[in-house]
């Protein structure tokens, strides 16, 4: 007989999941950027979202849920539009857990296809191309991209 598990009992053990993926987020994207760490300022009443991590010129929205595993486009498409509304000119980023991946460089790193043109563009490579659609990316290949568009440090 299994036990029932309460609201609240459901409801910690998601904020503990949430938290150890932004934690073990912050520890893989150190070489990119050695200030990071998790934010406190997650849009409460007194506060504006920051994102999940701080100490980087990018919004970052993690989520590690288990709707995302499918990946359903409305859901994508919500959280992306969210994260672009509060990053407030920053350039935003997804992050979801992948099942089955330890590594938080596995993640899928998702990103507006405007966004991908403005770092590729970043030095005069390719011309900008405008649009909104959704590009999916592992987090360590969007952190070289960042990297070589100057948002973030080379690791050695």
């Amino acid at each position: 007989m299994t036990a029932t598990r309460t609201r609240s009992q459901i409801g910690r053990s998601s904020r503990n999941k949430g938290t150890a993926f932004e934690r073990a987020v912050a520890n893989a994207i150190r070489p990119w950027y050695p200030n990071v760490k998790r934010s406190r300022d997650n849009g409460s009443a007194q506060t504006v979202d920051t994102g999940d991590l701080a100490g980087t010129p990018i919004f970052w929205s993690l989520k590690d849920v288990k709707a995302a595993q499918t990946e359903p486009p409305a859901l994508i498409d919500g959280w992306l539009h969210e994260a672009v509304v509060k990053a407030g000119g920053a350039i935003p980023l997804l992050v979801i857990k992948r099942a089955g991946h330890s590594d938080p460089l596995m993640a899928h790193c998702w990103l507006r296809i405007s966004d991908v043109a403005l770092l590729l563009d970043a030095d005069g490579r390719t011309a900008f191309l405008a649009g909104h659609a959704p590009v999916r990316m592992q987090l360590r290949h969007a952190l070289d991209l960042l990297a070589v568009a100057g948002y973030a440090v080379a690791p050695a």
